[in-house]
């Protein structure tokens, strides 16, 4: 059987009544105007999820002969994810880390972004799944104790944030069943993203490279302060390739 991938968008040349449907279905539902309902994405199976998940829905756009799908392979439905359910598992966690930082616009955006460029330096540059996997949760929860130092210490400075953010990652990593080897090494990347001198791996290297892609940007450094970044902290081709482009270095 084919698995497909999450939340890749497929047009297919058929009925969705045919069977060759990936979804399975025999006959999809329709309303009155005879396009296809909004089909729920999860069931009520959720473990440890976010609260509002369960309110997503996919939709699906008939377009005649060609219909545009957005197919889930959840773990719930009877589907198993090519990759094991860590997709699922880092989704969830996304979306944990969005409700964590309810009202923050700004640190939500942040931290998608970061996860966004991290992901493509790493499957740019072919890490291992086991790597994907660890880099994407990190990037995800990199600055998790912002808002804590913010309270804590009316500062959210780096070392700061390296200082109380693993002990939150790896309360909610639990939560959601990420394994304890993969939440250790997690946490190790945490309280260590705003030191450079003694990068260990390339989870590591490539989350710093993507946290000051978006960094550089945010902070509105100058071309200047862009150039020395690119030396000092770029190793990646990929994240190199970014770095020039994006700020004409």
């Amino acid at each position: 059987m084919e698995i497909i991938s999450v939340v890749k968008k497929i047009k297919l040349e058929m009925n969705l009544a045919d069977r060759n449907n990936p979804c399975g279905a025999k006959v999809e539902a329709r309303d009155a105007s005879d396009r296809v309902e909004i089909i729920p994405v999860l069931q009520k199976s959720q473990k440890e999820m976010p609260s509002f998940v369960a309110d997503l829905f996919y939709k699906r756009k008939d377009t005649g002969a060609n219909v545009e799908m957005v197919v889930y392979n959840g773990m719930e439905n009877g589907y198993l994810n090519a990759d094991g359910g860590r997709t699922e598992m880092i989704n969830k966690l996304h979306l944990a880390m969005i409700e964590l930082y309810r009202g923050d616009a700004k640190r939500i955006q942040h931290f998608c972004k970061v996860h966004s460029y991290a992901k493509l330096i790493a499957e740019t540059e072919h890490v291992d799944e086991r790597c994907l996997f660890i880099l994407e949760a990190a990037a995800l929860t990199h600055d998790i104790g912002i808002h804590l130092c913010e309270e804590k210490y009316g500062d959210c400075n780096g070392k700061l944030q390296e200082k109380e953010g693993p002990a939150i990652a790896a309360e909610l990593l639990a939560k959601l069943g990420f394994d304890q080897a993969v939440s250790d090494r997690v946490q190790y990347l945490i309280a260590h993203h705003h030191t450079y001198d003694h990068i260990d791996g390339m989870d590591y290297q490539i989350l710093v490279e993507a946290d000051f892609l978006v960094n550089i940007m945010e902070s509105e450094m100058s071309k200047e302060a862009a150039e020395k970044a690119y030396h000092n902290i770029f190793r990646t081709e990929c994240g190199k390739t970014i770095c020039r482009e994006m700020f004409d270095i």
